[in-house]
């Protein structure tokens, strides 16, 4: 495949030096090898140790292996409001073997593996990009995006690393020159899969790499480079077919689910999580993050005559506001985004970082050293937070302790919000806490159907609401909902108890004849 020609280009790019191989770069090479085997460790260490949690349920029931292809397409994934590749993948891998949810986050291994291996070829197609492929990597791999999205069984993970892939590869094409002839048809393999994976991943992942891609496709066109436009347009439109044709096929599903979606946030709170994505390098890394950064740019300010600043940086940058623009008009128009939307977002800022400082930091050993350690450091608060969540565990090993001391005590469980229509929801309720009983040992009844008792015992009962139901109510307003759902049990002892994951329990007990429990 040809590759554009300074000489064809509207704006001539400066020529950057390729670092040579020296001990020196042998080392750092050595570096990121430990620092990426430490990162596998930590990884492997904690993904199974939170508690699983209601998004994950439903991965789990959207991948039912039981449950053929075409029923699983034409009554779950049609009614689900993402598209059906990610469901699909571990559709397929259930079959395999289906995991415990906690066993299976450590399929996240997969596409970090794809995404490790392609950035080391391209560290070595492309020697240049070797400071800036590892100081994103540092940055991303500390990341609490990135390690909170690790420890779930969700599209997310999958999501971020096929938007990474797409940003490095962008990225070097951005930046190729021609004596990049050789290695520029491998670079457009991963662009294709990264492509293909962000385009039906997610349907916000989808429009923004449609507003990345097209940022960089419009550079191209500005340097006079139509070819590699049109090569953008084209693959663009290509990759989108199978999204297009599943949104149109899902179209009115959409219409009736979004129609009165359960996410509602307002555009100053939307604006808000904007501007903490577009922070994610330094945000929740606090001061030593931003020391080590800031240690960079005086180095760059210090050599400014000697660093000739590639025009890829102001790319991103425009890339970064076109897609807060798109955003604050998605959030006015839907009033449906939360953080966990905003992953590219983050991913464009750190690579942004990166590119603009990353040399600074590579070239010299004890400021790649204190980069690497303060970024270590700054992961260390989600780590810990991830390390002891129970999640939904908390609520179920609580009343694993209550039933096994009382074995007649009757278990309900109880879905959060009884208006919610989204499809499939009081399924999935049902397979979450069939779920947990297995897990823990517990006598469960269906989802808001207490079970008849087969002999009268002195065993209270217990009423178990999950995900969220406690969250930001205090007890009067516990016992209030409780009672406005279940007007039988008014004249019951009825106590709760609220747990820090969101979960309620509430223990019904006699207090005389009037009590119909």
């Amino acid at each position: 495949m040809q590759t554009l020609k300074p000489e064809d280009s509207r704006i001539q790019r400066p020529r950057e030096a390729v670092p040579a191989e020296t001990p020196r770069q042998q080392d750092r090479v050595l570096f990121l090898g430990l620092f990426g085997l430490a990162l596998f460790i930590l990884l492997a260490e904690l993904a199974p140790r939170p508690g699983p949690w209601f998004d994950e349920f439903w991965t789990r029931y959207l991948s039912d292996p039981s449950v053929d292809l075409l029923e699983a397409f034409n009554n779950r994934w049609i009614a689900d409001v993402h598209p059906p590749l990610f469901s699909f993948l571990v559709w397929l891998s259930a079959h395999v073997a289906r995991l415990p949810i906690e066993q299976a986050r450590l399929l996240n291994f997969i596409p970090l593996g794809l995404l490790t291996v392609y950035a080391v070829l391209l560290g070595r197609m492309r020697p240049r990009e070797r400071p800036f492929l590892a100081v994103f990597a540092i940055s991303l791999g500390t990341s609490a995006f990135f390690i909170d999205y690790f420890v779930e069984f969700r599209s997310y993970f999958t999501g971020l690393c096929a938007f990474a892939g797409l940003t490095i590869t962008l990225v070097a094409q951005d930046r190729q020159q021609p004596d990049d002839a050789r290695s520029a048809s491998r670079l457009w393999c991963g662009y294709a899969v990264a492509l293909i994976v962000s385009l039906n991943i997610h349907y916000l992942t989808t429009a923004m790499t449609v507003v990345m891609v097209g940022t960089f496709a419009l550079a191209a066109a500005i340097r006079g480079d139509w070819r590699r436009f049109a090569i953008y347009l084209a693959s663009g439109i290509a990759a989108s077919l199978p999204f297009m044709a599943f949104l149109a096929y899902q179209w009115t599903t959409i219409e009736r689910i979004t129609h009165d979606y359960w996410l509602k946030t307002s555009v100053s709170a939307a604006f808000r999580m904007i501007v903490a994505a577009v922070a994610a390098p330094t945000w929740d890394k606090q001061i030593l993050v931003i020391l080590a950064w800031l240690t960079s740019a005086f180095f760059l300010w210090r050599n400014w005559r000697d660093i000739r600043l590639h025009t890829t940086a102001l790319v991103l940058l425009l890339a970064i506001m076109a897609e807060i623009a798109m955003l604050l008009g998605y959030a006015w128009a839907t009033s449906a985004l939360t953080e966990r939307y905003l992953i590219p977002l983050a991913i464009l800022s750190a690579s942004l970082f990166s590119i603009v400082l990353s040399r600074p930091i590579y070239n010299r050993s004890w400021l790649l050293w204190l980069f690497t350690i303060t970024n270590v450091l700054g992961a260390g608060p989600t780590v810990i937070d991830r390390w002891y969540n129970p999640r939904w565990d908390e609520a179920a090993e609580y009343l694993s302790i209550r039933q096994s001391s009382c074995p007649n005590a009757r278990i309900v469980p109880m879905q959060q919000d009884l208006n919610d229509r989204t499809p499939n929801t009081v399924e999935n309720y049902n397979e979450a806490y069939a779920y947990m009983a297995r897990k823990w040992n517990l006598k469960l009844g269906e989802v808001d159907a207490p079970s008849s008792r087969p002999v009268p015992t002195d065993c209270p009962d217990y009423y178990w609401a999950d995900h969220f139901f406690a969250a930001g109510k205090n007890h009067d307003r516990l016992i209030s909902d409780f009672v406005a759902r279940w007007p039988a049990l008014r004249s019951c002892t009825i106590s709760v108890t609220p747990f820090n994951s969101g979960s309620a329990v509430f223990e019904v007990g006699n207090r005389g004849p009037s009590c119909k429990r």
